[in-house]
């Protein structure tokens, strides 16, 4: 056969007997092991406290923290004196200290949902952010498998979006418009996650104990789930269902799997098929102590469309993946023209503040097939508020 050359089994070494079948596999799961050790101590090699609560750390937290949010009295106070204070953070941390978690709790509604917030003290938000950056993420980010987009360098939703249109060409490639997709989602998620899992988590990924009490503690500090507004919450809730994302690509053999947060999505051309995989992710789910939200979570048609991610996503003429803005997306964008012409027309807002907004909206609608769309609020703006074309501020789309 042409490519192919023949190796002969190599004899067993003199006065040894050959290898069982049970022996071979923990030859391999020991050689397995020391692979993954030698690779996570390559990965902690600078992951030290000291690095943490170095001066230059804390120093480059700050500078990160105060973007966008230097206008606050919280801000101005710690820039003010921030070289005392950071040498005050450095000292505390290499005594012993915590983390801290001073929290400002709110409630905030996001389409009608309540969503607990918890927003730490500026200092506090200085030093999770120096933590977060110089340790949990250099640690725990290359576990991740690369379809889980959230909260990542250089990923985020239109990465998602665009693996997304990826898979779907190449489904309508090999077998047109037929298939199936199952959308998960996850009910209650940061409110729900056990903190015990997540300490796992830390502790598998970060050699240096006193980080890891660090960041156990800050944990244990909150009172159930993580919260939302806290650096260090985002990436340990993205890797919370990590195992269940390396089980469905890997055991289970799915090429096209993408994960945002609490929102994945499996695409394959056999429905019996999905309907295994999602048994096998509900028990896998159950012992990280995450529950599958079923009324959201279902099995679609690709001929027929689905909606992910706010997005209603079906094939066009000549198998084109057409992405629009949802629905509700809609509703929920006139609701905003409308609520901000009310507060022009009290006088409590600058018409800049509302062009602004809708620019924001419009120029990310580029990234998707919303050009009627696009029009349509462009002439409901200007019916509600004014122009949407402004000579000093260039059209996004």
């Amino acid at each position: 056969m042409a490519g192919f050359r023949f190796m002969p089994r190599a004899e067993p070494q003199a006065g040894r007997a050959p290898m069982k079948s049970h022996e071979r596999k923990a030859a391999r799961r020991k050689r397995e092991d020391g692979r993954r050790a030698a690779n996570l101590a390559t990965r902690n090699k600078d992951l030290t406290l000291e690095n943490v609560a170095s001066m230059e750390s804390l120093y480059r937290a700050h500078k990160q923290a105060k973007r966008n949010i230097g206008w606050k009295a919280a801000t101005q106070n710690y820039d003010t004196h921030w070289l005392t204070n950071i040498y005050r953070q450095h000292d505390e941390l290499m005594n012993g200290g915590s983390i801290g978690y001073k929290p400002r709790h709110f409630r905030i509604y996001e389409r009608g949902i309540p969503r607990d917030i918890d927003a730490p003290a500026y200092e506090d938000k200085v030093t999770q952010k120096s933590i977060t950056q110089n340790a949990l993420i250099p640690a725990i980010e290359p576990t991740l498998i690369e379809w889980n987009s959230a909260n990542r360098k250089e990923k985020g939703t239109l990465h998602a979006i665009k693996h997304l249109r990826k898979c779907l060409g190449e489904n309508y490639r090999e077998r047109g418009t037929d298939g199936y997709v199952l959308l998960m989602d996850y009910r209650g998620y940061f409110a729900s996650i056990d903190h015990e899992r997540v300490k796992e988590i830390i502790s598998r990924n970060v050699l240096d104990q006193r980080i890891v009490r660090l960041a156990c503690d800050f944990v244990d500090a909150q009172p159930e789930g993580l919260g939302l507004g806290s650096e260090p919450n985002q990436i340990l809730a993205v890797a919370l269902p990590n195992s269940i994302d390396h089980f469905i690509t890997q055991n289970c053999g799915m090429r096209h799997y993408g994960r945002y947060m609490d929102d994945s999505w499996v695409m394959h051309p056999d429905k019996a098929i999905l309907e295994l995989v999602l048994g096998l992710a509900e028990d896998r789910c159950r012992a990280l102590g995450i529950t599958i939200n079923a009324r959201k979570t279902r099995i679609a048609k690709l001929s027929d469309g689905f909606t992910l991610f706010k997005k209603r996503v079906f094939y066009g003429e000549g198998g084109k993946v057409i992405i629009k803005p949802s629905k509700e997306a809609m509703v929920r964008e006139r609701k905003t023209i409308r609520g901000h012409a009310r507060l022009l027309r009290a006088g409590v807002m600058e018409y800049e503040d509302a062009f602004r907004s809708y620019q924001s909206w419009r120029g990310w609608q580029v990234h998707f097939n919303a050009v009627t769309a696009v029009q349509a609020m462009d002439a409901y703006f200007k019916a509600r508020i004014g122009e949407v074309v402004r000579p000093d501020i260039p059209l996004s789309l």
